[in-house]
């Protein structure tokens, strides 16, 4: 059977859960993608999943975890994807894509963590990180600990979508602007790991236009592993199917915006 082709649009910035989301307003089976979504999951602590509908017609995912350690290392990430990968059967194709983002992303926060100095909150010191991310499957996945549900969440609504793994970029990408607190203090948008990611891909992309963080690790992570080409002047053919979905905040801005054709 032939595979389905995407363009995206991520004028509204992406993130792991908004490109899970999107497939499954573009029709992707949710029911299924939240087994093997849970299944991923649960091996973190108990985690729920909700899909819901927005008033403009997106989608948007919330998950939770509970009971984890809060700690995850890409050793953990990448025994978790391949577990998950096994349990549903899912094809080498996929899994392929998967482990990439996983890299990707392992590979910028090694980099970020080992050239980084965070300012620290309520303090008025630069203080260099230091962390035994000595091995990129040794880095500790602080922020990012439902890298594993999103990376199944999107490679399962390609798969059941039959979306080929690769595709094209029709907007640049918006990262949002300002700051961020986290584990490390505060930093400037984008995040050191989506900034690296971003550059080591080529892509083209943009601060604001809100300043907020609108383009994650994982959503950067994804985005470098589709082997996107950009074209947008991209004329979408009339049979195309389009997927919109939100993050966990509702922002003025577009939704992210996917068609498959």
């Amino acid at each position: 059977m032939k595979k389905n082709s995407i363009a995206i649009d991520c004028s509204g910035g992406i993130a792991g859960d908004m490109f899970s989301a999107a497939l499954i307003n573009a029709g992707a089976d949710f029911i299924k993608m939240k087994n093997r979504m849970t299944f991923a999951g649960n091996q973190l602590g108990k985690t729920l999943l909700k899909h819901i509908i927005l008033e403009d017609g997106s989608s948007r995912l919330l998950i939770s975890i509970k009971n984890n350690n809060e700690i995850l290392t890409g050793f953990d990430a990448e025994k978790i994807l391949k577990k998950t990968f096994i349990e549903f059967n899912i094809d080498k194709e996929y899994r392929i894509f998967g482990e990439k983002i996983l890299r990707t992303l392992l590979d910028a926060e090694k980099e970020a963590h080992s050239a980084k100095i965070f300012k620290f909150k309520n303090t008025g010191y630069l203080i260099p990180e230091v962390n035994s991310h000595d091995n990129n499957m040794n880095t500790h996945l602080h922020e990012a600990q439902d890298i594993v549900i999103d990376i199944i969440g999107v490679v399962s609504g390609l798969e059941l979508l039959n979306i080929k793994p690769e595709g094209i970029l029709l907007s640049q990408i918006s990262v949002g602007s300002g700051k961020i607190n986290f584990s490390h203090g505060t930093l400037n948008v984008p995040a050191p790991a989506t900034k690296i990611i971003l550059e080591k891909s080529g892509l083209k992309w943009e601060k604001g236009p809100i300043e907020k963080e609108l383009c994650t690790p994982t959503g950067a992570a994804i985005l470098y592993s589709l082997k996107l080409s950009e074209q947008t002047d991209l004329k979408i053919p009339n049979h195309t199917v389009k997927g919109i979905s939100r993050g966990s905040k509702t922002f003025p801005i577009d939704p992210l915006k996917i068609y498959i054709y």
